[in-house]
């Protein structure tokens, strides 16, 4: 079974102003989307399976529900590690993805990722395949870290990004963690 992510506009009073549109429908499934707003266009950004893994894909969509960038752009597609809870802020100028990553045997290439990608759909920081931009400090265990969140405020001109710490704090207990991570 495969899922497809599509969206739909609506009005401030809840009326949709379109058809739902095909954000990415490319084989074997996508899952979790996340949307960021950049005051003409917005970008999506979601896990992918279509390479047989869990990678980070993205694309810009604009106002009247047109896909910028065809099937979606690799954020991050690199081999051996697993990737999960992408998040998505703007900064005014550029998007910043952000991911978890777990290597499966180890605590390397382990914690809270990113790349920056332009209004126009480029990556800035690392291409598709390396490990993306170090935004955590490696967590003491492999998949650890869980559900970023990144909140940019552009009058201070920082950005603060959150996560869970998925270790058990006491029974089902989770602490957050967070990082001043702007300027880049």
């Amino acid at each position: 079974e495969t899922a497809d992510i599509y969206g739909q506009r609506v009005s401030k009073v809840g009326s949709p102003v379109f058809s739902p549109i095909p954000v990415c429908t490319a084989p074997k499934g996508q899952l979790a989307p996340q949307l960021a707003f950049d005051g003409t266009d917005y970008f999506a950004a979601w896990i992918d399976l279509r390479n047989d893994r869990y990678d980070i894909y993205g694309t810009g969509i604009d106002k009247d529900g047109n896909i910028l960038d065809g099937s979606g752009i690799a954020i991050n597609t690199r081999p051996g590690v697993f990737r999960a809870h992408p998040a998505i802020g703007f900064d005014g100028t550029n998007y910043l993805v952000t991911w978890a990553s777990g290597d499966p045997e180890s605590t390397l290439n382990s914690g809270i990722f990113g790349n920056r990608v332009s209004t126009s759909g480029v990556l800035l920081d690392a291409t598709a395949t390396a490990l993306g931009q170090a935004l955590s400090e490696p967590p003491a265990a492999p998949r650890q870290y869980i559900h970023p969140v990144v909140h940019f405020n552009s009058t201070a001109g920082h950005a603060i990004l959150t996560w869970v710490n998925n270790t058990q704090v006491s029974g089902t207990t989770k602490s957050l963690q967070s990082a001043m991570i702007w300027p880049l």
